[in-house]
């Protein structure tokens, strides 16, 4: 799933002339760009706190990324993980605001047999 059709399926209405800078820009995502001699790939991070302010005893902070899987979650007390092979339905879930606890999300999908974690210094 390219960049651009993760974004189409979050926001169905937008043009299909819009080019892939100014969808972000329309989505609030940021994203980053990794050069190899051979090819350019984006990688896409949609911060949840960027479409609802995060209210949670446990999450301070949460970023995803659709396209590889991937949670960085930032706790409360400041210490910041990075879980990969995270299902992406679960991943759906959170974009589309069909979850009721950030905790309890990170707890049910991060925080499961399969997915790696790394602690961020």
């Amino acid at each position: 799933m390219t960049e651009h059709s993760v974004l189409r399926c979050m926001m169905p209405s937008l043009p299909s002339t819009v080019g892939l800078a100014e969808a972000c820009a329309e989505a609030h995502a940021d994203f980053s760009t990794q050069t190899h001699p051979f090819f350019t790939h984006t990688h896409m991070w949609f911060s949840i706190s960027d479409r609802n302010p995060i209210d949670s005893t446990m999450i301070k902070d949460l970023e995803i990324n659709p396209e590889a899987n991937q949670a960085f979650v930032t706790y409360n007390n400041d210490t910041r993980y990075l879980y990969t092979n995270i299902d992406l339905d679960d991943l759906f879930d959170l974009v589309f605001g069909n979850v009721e606890s950030l905790g309890k999300w990170v707890n049910d999908s991060c925080k499961c047999e399969g997915v790696s974690c790394f602690q961020v210094a």
